[in-house]
């Protein structure tokens, strides 16, 4: 073999090589743009990419580039101020703790300054908003809530004196992925964003007068009925039960 020849042979390979990796970055690029047309078709709109947390924050957490990642996200439903690039993201300081998998918002870097007043022994938490939190969109700043967690094996109690800082959700579209922001008691913050992760929390709303702890299941629900008492008549023979003949 000449040394022509493999120059040749090289070359023709190199040339085949530049025409398939073309050919493969348009066939992504095919696939990228099919997937979008779909997601567009499927849900009517726009599909736009905006950040969002793989792990929860607290406030003090410098964002790293491990912390956050982009998904695509039908743009009716991103929730205003959302962040769009990593770069947004990476390198600022959290001011409140953001739950995983929440769109990251300019809320959650707001100096204290920007944010409603923090009570004393409370922290404020940055939750996605959705219908099964059990509050209205329209739910007033500084309402009291009860924060609980809900699954197949019933409800358990996990927050109390909670108070709204904030919500996205009253100006958003009605399927908007807004972020409501509470204050929770320091104690609770773990329970309260842990139940946001797995999707368990609801939260329900007191009146004034209404004490928290006497929210909740009496004191025999869920214990199984009892049967029925016999009543003792005179000279200790059991009387019938009502209605019995």
């Amino acid at each position: 073999m000449t040394l022509r020849f493999r120059l040749i042979f090289a070359t023709a390979c190199a040339v085949l090589a530049i025409m398939l990796g073309a050919a493969y970055s348009d066939k992504v690029k095919a696939d990228v743009e099919r997937q979008r047309s779909d997601a567009i078709a499927r849900y009517g709109g726009e599909v736009v990419g905006v950040v969002v947390t793989k792990d929860g924050l607290r406030p003090g957490d410098v964002v790293e580039a491990s912390d956050v990642g982009m998904r695509d996200w039908v743009a009716e439903l991103v929730p205003e101020g959302a962040l769009t690039g990593l770069n947004d993201a990476v390198g600022r300081e959290v001011t409140c703790p953001v739950a995983r998998n929440s769109i990251m918002t300019q809320t959650c870097f707001e100096s204290e300054s920007e944010l409603a007043e923090v009570p004393a022994g409370f922290v404020g938490v940055s939750i996605p908003f959705s219908d099964k939190l059990g509050v209205s969109r329209n739910v007033a700043r500084g309402a009291k809530l009860i924060a609980y967690a809900v699954d197949k094996d019933g409800s358990k109690q996990i927050g109390t004196g909670i108070e709204v800082l904030s919500s996205s959700a009253a100006t958003a579209s009605a399927t908007s992925a807004a972020q409501i922001v509470v204050a929770v008691r320091a104690s609770d913050v773990e329970r309260v964003l842990s139940a946001s992760n797995i999707g368990t929390l609801k939260f329900v709303v007191p009146a004034d007068d209404v004490d928290a702890k006497d929210v909740g299941a009496g004191p025999n629900a869920g214990a199984p009925p009892q049967a029925p008492q016999a009543v003792v008549g005179e000279g200790g023979a059991a009387a019938p039960e009502a209605g019995t003949p």
